[in-house]
């Protein structure tokens, strides 16, 4: 192959190329090396506030690629990463670096660990691991990490974990075991890890939680569990060890059902995700003890019923997410206690009514009800003084009232009420969105009168709104009128009038 003859410019350094060849090539900056794989044969270095310190590492065969002791020649490195196909690690590949804080060897293609390769860096606070081939770790391989603070394995494929292997790391404060191949996790592994912060074993084999095994993890704040196979049900009493989390992750789960009081325990719980399980329904007074809960998210799931007043003690809800469900409809007093509320995703149920007036309790400024089975929405429902933005596209709504949004101070700038069955929008209707900045209308089978009048006003106020592929003569923008009248003249009574425009539009799309 001919050589080819570039300059390329990495960070403020300017390399000249010549020659395919990859090297594992480290720059030095300051008290920090980055090692990536580079087409460097011949390199010359220039910078405009002197010569940067290049070097050349690893050695390559015909197996893969090793990292020889002394890999990095800089003096007193507090940080360095290495991503270059690295397959083999020299016991004293790091002999030299005592001052060693954070090592990065995360994108490589490590199996194996020797017996004491840490033991020549003494200080290590942050060690990352991750996106490796790495198996199962003995008592020898992390023993000398008594000052680790953070340790990522993830992505690799672990399939055990001993009893004392994380022993020594008593000031670990994170620990990150997600995307492995762990089937169970043995009682007393984590019980010297008493500074533990946050803990990752998402996506692995996991069918259980012993009990008891974060006992002794007693400043755990963050876990997450999701994508493990906790089939059915959890048992009572399996966070009772979390007295101290915030937030607890348990997405795609395949959990079932709750028992009442599973998380009585967890009274300092902000945010819990349930998203993508099997609920079918979960008893009153589920959430009762964890009072502090802001963020819940139940989407994905096979909820028919919510029950009355299961929300009353968690008083500082903020977000709630019932999205991708199979509700029909809420409880009416459902909100009587969440004057937090500021989000509701109820999008993709199958609800076609709301009681009227059941968030007059709550402040909510996002709601989205959208592919939902809506044919209106009434006007005592959505009268909210803070509701900021609501997402209606996608039902069957053919009338909205003109006091469907009506505030005493216009809190509305976004609407969106696509694809439904709209014809006309009353005269006075946008008396009570005078704040509105965005509104989506498309996809309705508007009387053509009628929607000349609302893009009128809609120019006239600066309201953006998406006609992409409608003017274009992609898509139906509206039916013209079956009388002469030049003007939007229609009522909510005029239901066969409104019904027939559904059915000429629904045959041009």
């Amino acid at each position: 192959m001919k050589n080819n003859l570039i300059w390329k410019l990495i960070g403020t350094i300017l390399v000249f190329v010549k020659s395919v060849q990859l090297e594992c090539v480290c720059i030095q900056n300051k008290q920090q090396a980055n090692c990536i794989l580079y087409r460097l044969n011949e390199i010359s270095v220039r910078n405009t506030q002197g010569t940067k310190t290049v070097a050349i590492v690893t050695t390559r065969t015909d197996g893969g690629c090793t990292l020889p002791e002394n890999a990095i020649s800089f003096d007193k490195m507090e940080h360095v990463a290495l991503s270059c196909e690295i397959d083999i690690l020299k016991v004293n590949a790091f002999k030299n670096q005592e001052e060693l804080k954070n090592l990065d060897l995360s994108e490589n293609f490590i199996s194996t660990i020797p017996n004491d390769f840490f033991a020549n860096i003494p200080r290590l606070e942050n060690l990352n691991l991750s996106h490796n081939t790495f198996q199962n770790p003995t008592l020898d391989t992390f023993y000398a990490l008594n000052n680790l603070k953070v340790l990522d394995i993830s992505f690799n494929s672990i399939s055990s974990l001993g009893l004392g292997i994380f022993d020594e790391m008593m000031k670990l404060e994170e620990l990150h075991l997600n995307n492995n191949k762990i089937p169970k996790i043995e009682l007393g592994v984590f019980d010297l890890l008493h500074n533990l912060k946050i803990i990752d074993l998402s996506y692995n084999h996991l069918h259980e939680i012993v009990l008891g095994l974060f006992d002794q993890s007693q400043k755990l704040a963050d876990v997450y569990l999701s994508g493990n196979y906790f089939v059915g049900n959890l048992p009572l009493g399996t966070f009772d060890s979390f007295k101290n989390v915030i937030t607890l992750h348990l997405k795609d789960c395949q959990i079932e059902k709750f028992p009442l009081g599973v998380f009585d325990q967890m009274p300092k719980l902000i945010y819990l995700d349930l998203n993508n399980n099997k609920i079918k329904k979960f008893p009153l007074g589920i959430f009762d003890e964890a009072k502090d809960l802001k963020i819940l998210d139940l989407a994905n799931n096979a909820l028919a019923k919510i029950p009355d007043y299961v929300f009353d003690q968690t008083t500082k809800l903020e977000s709630l997410d019932l999205s991708r469900n199979k509700l029909q409809t809420l409880p009416g007093l459902l909100f009587q206690q969440t004057e937090s509320l500021k989000y509701l995703n109820l999008s993709k149920n199958s609800i076609a009514k709301l009681q009227k007036k059941m968030f007059q309790w709550t402040y909510l400024t996002v709601i989205d009800i959208s592919y939902n089975k809506f044919i209106t929405i009434e006007p005592d429902l959505l009268n909210i003084e803070t509701l900021a933005r609501v997402y209606a596209q996608n039902n069957r709504i053919n009338y909205l009232d003109d006091l469907t949004f009506a505030s005493s101070n216009f809190p509305l700038q976004y609407l969106d009420i696509r694809n439904n069955r709209l014809v006309f929008l009353g005269e006075h209707f946008f008396d009570w969105v005078k704040n509105l900045k965005r509104m989506e209308v498309f996809g309705n089978p508007w009387d053509c009168t009628c929607l000349e009048d609302i893009m009128i006003i809609l120019t006239h106020r600066s309201i953006r709104y998406t006609s992409t592929g409608y003017y274009e003569g992609k898509l139906p923008i509206c039916v013209v009128p079956q009388t002469n009248s030049d003007k939007c003249d229609f009522t909510a009574t005029d239901k066969n009038i409104l019904s027939n425009y559904y059915q000429l539009y629904n045959e041009r799309t």
